[in-house]
């Protein structure tokens, strides 16, 4: 776990960022605002409200772009972005429900994000 955040950069030093997969398989996630073990979301067959979501989740991380040749077609390049150092921001259903929070989620969803400039020209793999 590591704090800040990542995108625009309001964010940053106010939520904890987890490495993608980090404690998933334990189920032992924790709300990037508030620090309180999220649960997960709960599906009933009847009622009002078939389900209670338990937390959301937003990855973040660094874009990498890149040009390659496509190897479908040499003569052709392809132009894309790759996501490196996946983090992602867990929200439970308390701290999404604040407008401090909810600014702060819009932010890193909408918000650009830091690219890292490495266009390398990248021949195509191998078959």
């Amino acid at each position: 776990m590591t704090r800040g955040g990542a995108g625009s950069g309001s964010a940053a030093g106010r939520f904890s960022l987890f490495a993608a997969g980090a404690g998933e398989r334990e189920g032992n996630l924790e709300c990037s605002f508030c620090g309180k073990p999220v649960e997960p979301t709960i599906h009933q067959k009847d009622g009002d409200h078939p389900y209670r979501v338990g937390y959301y989740r937003l990855l973040t991380g660094k874009l990498h772009h890149r040009i390659m040749k496509d190897p479908r077609n040499e003569a052709e390049t392809i132009e894309f972005y790759y996501l490196s150092d996946p983090n992602w921001v867990l929200t439970c259903d308390r701290c999404i429900q604040k407008p401090e929070v909810a600014t702060d989620l819009d932010d890193l969803f909408s918000g650009l994000p830091e690219v890292v400039e490495d266009q390398t020209l990248e021949e195509p793999p191998a078959n």
